[in-house]
């Protein structure tokens, strides 16, 4: 049996084999081959089921799948394991105002995780790699503010229909039909596709002309993008 790929998808087949378990329980190991899911993802289910008090840990024991004694999961004495279970979104930690601050903490947390896996590069090394993955975390950070500040202005603006369908040309999509929207999933492809062909870091530094390729390919997929948001406002507001 293959998982189920979304989060709630594989608690349910997690939720399901503890109730066909009863009261034999289930390792690790027996939760992954009965559930279909990945050892990581019942690792962190089963710690989630804990948590919220459904099952427990037996005291019993079984061989692993590497011949070592796994701890075997219950379901709690007078718990009823649920259909579905609902988890409140959690509220986003509170973070400095301060952006030097927030760089020197979040570089820090990066550089600590990383050298958990690879703890003898030199400091050196360190450097060189810190610099880039600065570079790149505050290109990423821009690219989202800069999309939400697009997204609060989408609704006063209107892309006719001649841009939009030379943005299409630009990323080689299907132009779609009067009223219609853009095939995103084919343009988002084609955006990546030409950002890794055309980016200046893949021609040391680029020329102008790939230079205009890549933003060309960047501004066709923001028309197209507002292009579907500009007819979705429209349509509720019918």
């Amino acid at each position: 049996m293959r998982g189920r790929k979304t989060t709630e998808g594989r608690r349910a087949q997690v939720l399901d084999a503890f109730r066909a378990a009863g009261e034999r329980g289930l390792t690790t190991d027996e939760l992954e081959a009965v559930s279909g899911v990945t050892r990581n993802s019942g690792s962190g289910r089963t710690a989630e089921l804990k948590r919220l008090g459904l099952i427990k840990d037996s005291g019993r024991k079984r061989p692993s799948n590497k011949g070592k004694s796994a701890s075997v999961w219950v379901i709690c004495d007078g718990v009823e394991i649920p259909d579905v279970i609902d988890t409140p979104e959690r509220p986003l930690p509170k973070v400095t105002n301060s952006p030097k601050v927030f760089w020197r903490e979040l570089r820090r947390q990066l550089l600590a995780f990383v050298k958990q896996s690879h703890p003898n590069i030199d400091d050196g090394t360190w450097a060189v790699y810190a610099q880039e993955m600065d570079a790149d975390l505050r290109g990423i950070v821009s690219h989202f503010t800069n999309r939400i500040a697009r997204a609060k202005a989408l609704s006063a603006v209107v892309i006719p229909r001649r841009r939009m369908l030379d943005a299409c040309d630009t990323l080689r999509v299907p132009p779609p039909a009067m009223d219609q929207p853009v095939d995103l999933e084919v343009a988002k492809k084609n955006k990546r596709h030409a950002s890794r062909l055309y980016h200046p870091d893949a021609h040391g530094g680029g020329t102008e002309h790939t230079r205009s390729l890549f933003e060309a390919a960047i501004e066709a997929y923001d028309v197209l993008e507002q292009y579907n948001q500009t007819l979705r406002s429209n349509s509720n507001g019918r």
